[in-house]
């Protein structure tokens, strides 16, 4: 700054204000007619508030502050300055939108204090000042809002701390938003889970026929209790997979399901499959001893499949686990109980067998709570279409291949009578899969016995269903022509009462 007072040319290159009051100012001067200047100092004691009044009452100071409160609001942020002593000088005009305060309610409070009432969780100001470092939080205020902050200590030229400041972004909105964003996550990985499940679920029922809906209908209802089911069908037209189907319906759902077939062992080593047995219990038994299927299925199903094949003495242990849920492994003598769901199935006539004594009736009751009819496929065909094409995707993944099928060929399986059931079906196409020369597989690629059902079904009017049920009328219709009872009939055609009674509802026909 030069300043010419009646050609004298002062100009001021320095200005330092001590910390007692006192303003030091250094000027070089230059005399009128003169060439050469000289530095000389000038000392100025001012009180604190009369220096703080003349400071204020400058235009620079005026400047300079206009510009300072300029940058605050306009940041957008609660922004505070916080002196060495923790008292609060500056706070930007957002203060009682943001903490609950007004400014005049803010400025001149201790940041300790604040802290200890409640008004702001954990001070940002007094971590700068412990650490002398920038520090990053999440502070809650008294209005449970919710800030991100900042704090940045500011340092004089001695390197000693002067001052902190603040920025301070309400997130609470956003953290609301996150927050429910996580809650509305956790519901669709549920949602997303039950969707999977019900995939798998529908997966393992492939079928569109009336027939299965009504079955699917009715374990969906039977899967939320633990009510023993008998699954009754033709061998091949999967009760095992309406068994799987059943489990994953129920709340036993993540608990094993163990299945066995009776009829795939022999009579000595099913009941030591089943029950299980201690060490040295038999010649040949495992030395460690073995736990049973029963045991090993505890909490979750276990599904016995041919469950007429078993002989009356493991039929009446296996009575005691179903009426007592406890049973005795075998070389042991304490009895162990457990939890666990048993569906049965078969494809023999078990009330004929308990007529004749080799099942036991007590357990045909125990067991028969809710019988489940699954209709051979050749009483479905609409489900062969469905079939053929799961069966095809499901091998090509398997054989790494890429095959499809044709309509004819498709055609020809439809009229086929499959007495082999969806086994069957599902073993041919898996050879199918592996023997066809091409990609396409077509009629001449199938087996001889089917291409022969289709040149045999041509002489016939009529789907093979249709053909089916009209000589099943005709069978029982001539035998009600001379039977007094339903006795009469089950003895003449060689099948059970109960067989025959349902037959005749299905065709509307009674006895005279």
């Amino acid at each position: 700054m030069e300043r010419v007072v009646n050609d004298w040319s002062l100009e001021v290159c320095q200005m330092k204000l001590e910390d007692n009051g006192t303003l030091t100012v250094k000027f070089e001067d230059s005399p009128p007619d003169s060439q050469k200047k000289s530095t000389n100092s000038l000392s100025l004691h001012f009180e604190s508030d009369r220096l703080q009044e003349f400071i204020t009452a400058t235009d620079v100071y005026r400047s300079l502050e206009s510009e300072f409160k300029s940058v605050m609001e306009l940041s957008g942020e609660l922004v505070t300055i916080v002196n060495k002593e923790g008292i609060v000088e500056r706070v930007s005009s957002n203060c009682k939108k943001i903490m609950g305060l007004t400014v005049d309610e803010f400025v001149g409070r201790s940041i300790y204090d604040m802290e200890r009432l409640g008004v702001i969780t954990l001070s940002s100001s007094k971590k700068v000042l412990e650490t002398l470092k920038e520090v990053q939080m999440t502070q809650r205020t008294r209005g449970d809002r919710r800030l991100f902050v900042r704090g940045i200590p500011l340092f004089n030229e001695s390197g000693s701390l002067e001052k902190v400041i603040n920025f301070s972004r309400d997130i609470t909105e956003e953290s609301n938003l996150q927050e429910r964003l996580r809650e509305r996550e956790y519901e669709i990985g549920v949602l997303l889970k039950e969707i999977q499940r019900g995939h798998s679920e529908k997966n393992l029922l492939v079928s569109k026929a009336a027939e299965i809906e009504k079955v699917s209908y009715l374990l969906s209802k039977v899967a939320q209790t633990d009510a023993t089911v008998l699954f009754l069908g033709e061998t091949g037209v999967g009760k095992s997979a309406f068994a799987k189907y059943l489990h994953e319906l129920s709340p036993r759902r993540a608990a094993p399901f163990i299945p066995l077939n009776c009829a795939v062992l022999p009579d000595q080593l099913v009941e030591s499959e089943l029950f299980g047995y201690a060490k040295g219990s038999f010649t040949g038994a495992n030395q460690q001893g073995k736990k049973g299927l029963i045991e090993a299925a505890a909490g979750g199903t276990l599904f016995l499949d041919e469950i007429g094949e078993l002989n009356l003495q493991t039929q009446t242990k296996l009575l005691q686990v179903l009426q007592e849920k406890t049973f005795t492994p075998i070389g042991k003598t304490e009895p162990v109980k457990v939890d666990v769901r048993f569906v049965t199935a078969t494809n023999r006539d078990l009330e004929e067998m308990v007529e004749t004594g080799t099942f036991r009736r007590d357990l045909f009751y125990r067991i028969n709570v809710v019988p489940v009819h699954i209709p051979a496929l050749r009483e479905r065909v609409e489900d062969i279409p469905m079939l053929i094409h799961h069966f095809v995707d499901k091998f090509n993944g398997n054989y790494k291949r890429m095959c499809s099928i044709s309509k004819d060929a498709i055609d020809t399986l439809i009229n086929y009578e499959w007495p082999g059931n969806v086994r069957e079906l599902e073993n041919m196409m898996e050879q199918l899969i592996i023997t066809a020369p091409s990609e396409v597989i077509q009629v001449s690629d199938l087996p001889e016995k089917v291409q022969r059902s289709k040149e045999r079904n041509k002489m016939f009017k009529g789907s093979f269903k249709e053909q089916m049920q009209e000589h099943e009328w005709k069978i029982l219709h001539d035998a009600l022509q001379e039977a007094r009872n339903l006795n009469d009939i089950a003895e003449k055609l060689k099948i059970d009462v109960s067989t025959i009674s349902r037959k005749l509802k299905k065709h509307g026909l009674k006895l005279r």
